[in-house]
């Protein structure tokens, strides 16, 4: 790690999520309310937008947070010290308009890195990836490991988030989230380290993890498999995600009929892929 003046460089693990839908949204309250009133198309159209990107945020960090806390493994019962430093991870948030950005820096302040960055944001990102769904809100975005600084409190900037950005905007097309060649590298990196000490086995234990719920797609691009079994057992305790299969294969073939309908050839073929990564998941030909 460099230092030149204030800045500090250094490798980051950044998730960036697009919530979809909102230009429609924010047409419901484009004229403000002129008195003290508040007509209830206008308090619906505020909770369908500003809620529904703030609810996305505060998702995220719940369950990003619930990740990260899990009791001690019997095989670090003696090591609570080396647990505590495979644990290590700051979450920060950038918000642009409906667009949010997970970051956390891979460098931890014990030394070396820390795949837990990583492991908590692909988690945390399967269950918001659900929820939302089932919700009727489509997210869209990209996970990447890339170089950066904090320009200030909650202020990335870099080439981690460009490529993020990119991933989003040019690559993920449909709700799915895209991950970066660059994760897969360090991934791999992790699982070919010749060391056999407790902290690296703790280490390729959470690459093997991280690997089991990533999967490719019919385009060849790896992405988030938040309907994977992988995912499933991660999220097992959670009633709501477990109810909430049905309702995002319901919103996606919903979806896909509208704009068959609407003759939007565009949208179509986009929820098209949605519903068909989702039945690539069904389990002995049982619908997700």
């Amino acid at each position: 790690m460099n230092r030149t003046g204030k800045l500090h460089f250094g490798y980051y693990v950044v998730c960036l999520v697009d919530v979809l839908g909102q230009k429609e949204r924010l047409v419901g309250w484009r004229e403000l309310p002129t008195d003290a009133s508040l007509p209830e198309p206008f308090i619906n159209a505020i909770k369908k937008s500003v809620g529904t990107v703030v609810q996305i945020r505060e998702m995220f960090e719940d369950f990003f947070t619930a990740v990260g806390d899990r009791e001690t493994p019997i095989y670090f019962a003696h090591h609570e010290e080396l647990w505590q430093r495979l644990n290590e991870c700051r979450l920060s948030i950038q918000q642009f308009a409906d667009t949010c950005v997970f970051y956390a820096p891979v460098a931890i302040p014990s030394g070396g890195v820390s795949l837990r960055p990583l492991y908590q944001m692909l988690a945390a990102c399967s269950a918001v990836m659900l929820v939302s769904l089932a919700a009727g809100t489509p997210l869209r975005g990209a996970i990447t490991v890339g170089a950066g600084t904090e320009l200030g409190d909650q202020d990335l900037y870099g080439p981690g988030l460009a490529e993020a950005h990119y991933l989003e905007n040019e690559v993920a097309e449909y709700p799915r989230i895209v991950v970066s060649p660059h994760v897969v590298e360090f991934l791999r990196s992790i699982c070919e380290r010749p060391e056999e000490d407790l902290y690296h086995q703790g280490m390729r234990l959470i690459a093997k993890f991280c690997f089991s719920v990533l999967c490719d797609d019919r385009d060849g691009q790896v992405i988030l498999d938040f309907l994977g079994q992988a995912a499933r057992e991660a999220w097992h305790r959670h009633a709501r995600l477990r109810t909430a299969i049905d309702e995002a294969y319901a919103f996606a073939c919903r979806e896909l009929q509208r704009f068959s309908d609407d003759d939007n050839g565009k949208l179509a073929e986009r929820y098209r892929r949605l519903r068909e990564y989702m039945e690539s998941r069904t389990v002995e030909g049982e619908r997700p």
